[in-house]
């Protein structure tokens, strides 16, 4: 059994006796060959929509009442609420106040220095974002926020 996507090789997975498993990890044209042991075979070919190979998109942040506001989206697989975090320097880890699954809000407690907050997908991709303080003697601190994207590797 040999699949192909694109002219890109599929791993294929023996899960059980003649039972075989395919995970496509693009969106495309999947060809699957199974050949018999006499040479015979047959081909199929399907189309493979949407897989999900994006992080989570920050749309916009604000600071109010000593909360920090981020607005968020994926359009694919959908934010894993449950699974957002931040780490501080030292490790700690801390939890998002609240989240809004409908508006895509998560409120964190505004930072004191620096930390790293994490918001995954339903497939595991993730938004990492940087937040560190650039003014730290004004009443309202003024934060920089940096965003990186990792995405699942299949």
């Amino acid at each position: 059994v040999t699949a192909v996507i694109d002219g890109y090789n599929i791993s294929v997975y023996e899960t059980d006796n003649r039972t075989y498993s395919i995970e496509p990890t693009r969106n495309g044209s999947l060809t699957v060959t199974v050949t018999l042991a006499n040479n015979q075979y047959m081909t199929r070919e399907v189309q493979v929509e949407d897989v999900d190979r994006e992080a989570p998109k920050l749309i916009s942040t604000r600071q109010e009442h000593g909360s920090l506001y981020l607005s968020v989206t994926d359009n694919a697989s959908g934010i894993y609420y449950e699974g957002i975090y931040a780490l501080n320097a030292e490790g700690q880890r801390t939890l998002p106040l609240s989240w809004d699954a409908d508006t895509g809000c998560i409120e964190f407690l505004c930072p004191r220095a620096t930390m790293d907050i994490y918001i995954p997908d339903e497939c595991g991709n993730q938004l990492q974002l940087v937040v560190s303080i650039t003014q730290k003697d004004k009443p309202l601190r003024t934060l920089n926020i940096e965003s990186r994207e990792l995405v699942m590797e299949l």
